[in-house]
């Protein structure tokens, strides 16, 4: 084999692997590219409770809920139970 050969084949690689690797960039930067997921917005903090009776609810609410009890069960023991507060807002908060 003669220099012209050696050159022309080393030429050949030399693209091959540039055409690879021009390839690769191009998948990680089509990786890059895909927007990060950013985590949700922190829920705004519950207004300080206005009465006895909904601290007490928030009690219940929040028993009830960790025990795995449904937003329905909640609900309906909230209205049996302290018809006076405003259940829909705890509830929105809790089982967001």
């Amino acid at each position: 084999m003669n220099a012209d050969q050696m050159s022309s084949e080393a030429a050949s690689a030399l693209r091959a692997a540039a055409a690879d690797l021009i390839a690769r960039a191009e998948a990680l930067e089509a990786n890059f590219s895909t927007p990060v997921p950013q985590p949700p917005a922190e829920k705004a903090p519950l207004a300080p409770p206005t009465s006895d009776q909904e601290i007490k609810a928030r009690l219940v609410l929040l028993d009830l809920s960790s025990a795995g009890r449904s937003r329905d069960e909640t609900a309906a023991a909230l209205a049996a139970d302290f018809p006076e507060v405003d259940a829909e807002a705890l509830l929105n908060h809790f089982y967001a």
